[in-house]
């Protein structure tokens, strides 16, 4: 049988409940305030997934007049959303060019990479990422900025500049290890 509470009852539930929260308000708030940003983080690392560019989609192409000879400079490159390393929440990606031909990873900080092939032609970066959780392969084009490529005849290597990202100075030591990985996962 169930028991009904009578109004002054409830009320005194309620004076009740509003006193202890009020002594242990500070602890409380910090507790659920850690535990709130925690699931905001475990959510973010779940739900990172790459998609494929639907075909609707635009993509931001340099001029095609300046990209006659623009050839990306061999070397390791490391770009983020924000231009500070390891924000959480922004994506960074790292992986190493060799004559045009691109490898390496894309990852948030506290959660899962995807590793990516690919090439830099026609003043875009266009990769093929192999998503970490189900291991399909989805098409994905990032625009390049063609502001020291200069037209002509001649073939010139210069810098990778990804539109919508940051150059990074230097590697951690977890871009060093996404990277080989992602080298290794090429053979």
């Amino acid at each position: 049988m169930v028991a009904l509470i009578n109004k002054s009852d409830r009320k005194r539930s309620y004076i009740w409940l509003f006193a202890f929260l009020n002594r242990i308000e500070k602890p409380l708030t910090a507790f659920f305030v850690t535990l709130g940003l925690m699931l905001v983080a475990i959510a973010q690392s779940h739900a990172h997934t790459i998609e494929p560019i639907a075909e609707s989609q635009q993509i931001a192409v340099a001029p095609q007049s300046s990209l006659v000879s623009q050839h990306a400079e061999n070397g390791v490159y490391l770009y983020g959303q924000s231009e500070q390393p390891f924000e959480m929440g922004s994506e960074y990606l790292v992986f190493e060019v060799v004559e045009d031909q691109v490898v390496g990873g894309f990852y948030m900080p506290n959660s899962s990479f995807d590793c990516f092939y690919g090439e830099v032609q026609s003043g875009q970066l266009n990769l093929n990422i192999i998503s970490a959780y189900d291991e399909e392969v989805y098409p994905y084009s990032i625009a390049l900025s063609s502001d020291d490529a200069i037209a002509g005849s001649e073939p010139q290597a210069t810098p990778l500049q990804l539109v919508g990202f940051h150059q990074l100075d230097s590697l951690s030591d977890l871009d060093q290890q996404i990277l080989n990985t992602c080298r290794a996962d090429m053979v």
